[in-house]
């Protein structure tokens, strides 16, 4: 996953996140000079294998609010610009890998998971996560999830399918009718506004 923010007036900070390798260090790194030069920051313990498995893995509301959704069930945020990285939820909810992560504001969010249905949320900017009131019912892994408000959120599934909840996780619907619904998986969800 990579991504860029602004930083200051004229600075802008490119950070990456490798795959994690099998018991391996967690790695990032991130530049501030459009590549001449990086620096690679440390994920997690030296074999917890963390780092992120799709590109929603990796969040970025503003330089002080970075979140990085994990192996093993760990959410990752940071308030320097990713200089340094901060276990949030260490695999409590789930002990599966967390496959994305998703902020509608700096407040409220949602993260979900390889294990079946798994939905974490927040309503403190990611400092404290906790276990969605429902899951979505899909049976299989979530890849991806966007947050549109506090109550207003969409999941992707590994069979191809979308649901979305508008009271915050207490009740989900399916949305069907569209083509490739349940077919292959849904990798990704991307809003240009609340409607399209």
């Amino acid at each position: 996953a990579i991504a860029r923010f602004q930083r200051g007036r004229n600075q802008f900070r490119i950070l990456a996140v490798k795959q994690p390798t099998a018991a391996g260090q967690g790695k990032m790194s991130f530049t501030d000079d459009n590549g001449a030069s990086w620096t690679i920051v440390n994920i997690g313990g030296a074999a917890a294998a963390h780092g992120v498995l799709f590109q929603k893995g990796l969040f970025i509301y503003s330089q002080n609010l970075l979140l990085i959704a994990s192996n093993g069930g760990y959410i990752y945020r940071s308030v320097d610009a990713g200089a340094s990285w901060t276990a949030v939820e260490s695999g409590v909810i789930t002990a599966t890998a967390l496959n994305a992560v998703h902020m509608a504001d700096d407040k409220y969010g949602l993260a979900v998971g390889g294990g079946v249905d798994i939905v974490a949320v927040t309503v403190n900017g990611g400092q404290n996560w906790a276990a969605a009131a429902a899951n979505p019912g899909s049976t299989v892994a979530l890849n991806t999830c966007w947050a549109l408000d506090r109550y207003r959120w969409w999941v992707g599934s590994a069979n191809g399918r979308l649901y979305y909840t508008s009271d915050g996780g207490t009740t989900w619907t399916r949305r069907t009718g569209w083509t490739g619904d349940g077919v292959g998986q849904v990798r990704d969800i991307w809003f240009l506004n609340s409607l399209v």
